[in-house]
């Protein structure tokens, strides 16, 4: 059973990477963003992440549990297992300073905009404006009509509700776990959205609800199909630390 916004798990797996305490949250100054650039003018070019390069990520990042530091909050050592924290942190060296290239961009663009009243301009042509190219085929499980239903997984018996069949006993299609809009920005939530959801799949997440008297469980039946929405680049995570730096 895991409360709504995280609680004490059984099968918790304690292991030793360091974890920042909630005075060093306070008492230590953590590196922000690099400073905005020399003012320039429009237009800006943008970056995306492609899927490619993630999933031909090398994963044998030496020292990671040394280097990745985490506020203790209930959960996190069932989430970060070693083999997370290496492909994390190589996630992170592979990308960081991609994000960090793209939020000055945008602050550059966004202070322009306001003092100086320059607007951004268009992206100059491209391969992906000039010639013809097709999106690949959208999967099945996307094309089927029906709810779908969107909300934070992090508030454990509303994401219950969510999966499960409604008054009239209709289940929704599919499910929006929304961590940007929806959901807080604390790590607790992020952890706890991620317990939940893999509970959710393996038919083991359960809610009481003492003061209200109600117990909330995955009933039987196909779940809804799983789209997430992940929090946007531009927050910065001061409870996880690589290299006494906060993630995005």
């Amino acid at each position: 059973m895991i409360p709504p916004h995280g609680g004490m798990s059984p099968t918790s797996r304690p292991h030793s990477p360091r974890r920042l305490s909630d005075a060093s949250l306070h008492e230590r100054p953590l590196e922000m963003p690099l400073p905005l650039p020399p003012r320039a003018h429009a237009p800006y070019d943008t970056m995306f992440f492609r899927i490619d390069i993630i999933e031909r990520l090398e994963v044998s990042v030496t020292g990671a549990n040394e280097r990745i530091e985490w506020a203790n909050v209930e959960g996190a050592d069932e989430v970060f297992t070693p083999e997370f924290l290496e492909y994390f942190v190589a996630a992170h060296d592979e990308f960081a300073g991609r994000v960090r290239d793209l939020r000055a961009k945008r602050a550059k663009a966004i202070r322009m905009a306001i003092e100086d009243g320059v607007m951004p301009g268009h992206l100059p042509p491209s391969e992906a404006t000039t010639t013809d190219w097709r999106a690949p085929p959208v999967p099945d499980d996307l094309k089927q009509p029906g709810i779908e239903i969107t909300g934070p997984a992090s508030v454990t018996n509303m994401f219950i509700n969510a999966l499960n069949p409604g008054p009239d006993g209709e289940r929704a299609v599919g499910d929006l776990d929304d961590d940007e809009d929806a959901a807080g920005h604390r790590l607790i939530d992020t952890v706890t959205a991620t317990r939940n959801r893999l509970a959710a799949v393996e038919r083991t997440l359960e809610y009481h609800d003492e003061a209200r008297g109600r117990h909330y469980a995955i009933e039987e039946g196909p779940l809804p199909f799983f789209m997430h929405r992940e929090r946007g680049l531009q927050l910065d995570e001061p409870e996880m630390t690589i290299d006494r730096k906060p993630v995005s």
